[in-house]
């Protein structure tokens, strides 16, 4: 995550008053064009999820989307 998003994300929570919570970034079936993307804002982590903080924000990645998202940057 670029320090621009984490600004932009701290921003979008203090709004909405969920200063507590991280963000959940994610990856699905998604029928016959392969896979979606999301993001959701999370409060804990799951058991086994990859937790990283970024600029004061706990980012989420279950085990099955940590190996898709490998490599990639929230901007």
């Amino acid at each position: 995550m670029t320090e621009t998003a984490a600004k932009q994300l701290q921003g979008l929570l203090a709004q909405k008053d969920l200063l507590d919570q991280g963000l959940r970034v994610f990856a699905q079936a998604g029928g016959c064009a392969g896979l979606e993307y999301g993001m959701s804002c999370e409060s804990v982590a799951w058991e086994g999820d990859v937790v990283i903080e970024k600029e004061g924000i706990g980012l989420f990645i279950d085990p099955f989307s940590s190996r898709f998202l490998k490599g990639a940057c929230i901007d």
